[in-house]
């Protein structure tokens, strides 16, 4: 599951949507002027992200593409079918520091 989150005062975190991560592809935003966005899609949504850089972009893409692919590779591995899944702990850690 990908949790999209806004820091709050005390160390405490608002949930501003949830996305799984079955079926969730990750892109770039085709846009030239803009080098630093980055488009989530899953089956119950999408988000889009903007990074302080493109290099800080890749690194998002990247990593929630990698969680992405290692869960849908355990889900393959097991075999497992319709309602059934299996939980698997995979943290990504992103900091939003600026707006687009």
């Amino acid at each position: 599951m990908f949790l999209y989150t806004a820091p709050q005062h005390s160390w405490k975190y608002q949930l501003n949507k949830t996305l799984p991560l079955h079926g969730m592809k990750v892109s770039r935003v085709p846009v030239e002027e803009t080098e630093t966005l980055l488009k989530i899609q899953s089956v119950r949504g999408s988000i889009t992200l903007c990074a302080s850089s493109s290099t800080e972009r890749d690194e998002w893409l990247a990593n929630i593409s990698k969680a992405a692919d290692d869960y849908q590779r355990t889900q393959t591995l097991l075999g497992l079918r319709g309602n059934a899944e299996v939980s698997v702990a995979i943290e990504i850690s992103l900091i939003i520091t600026s707006r687009c």
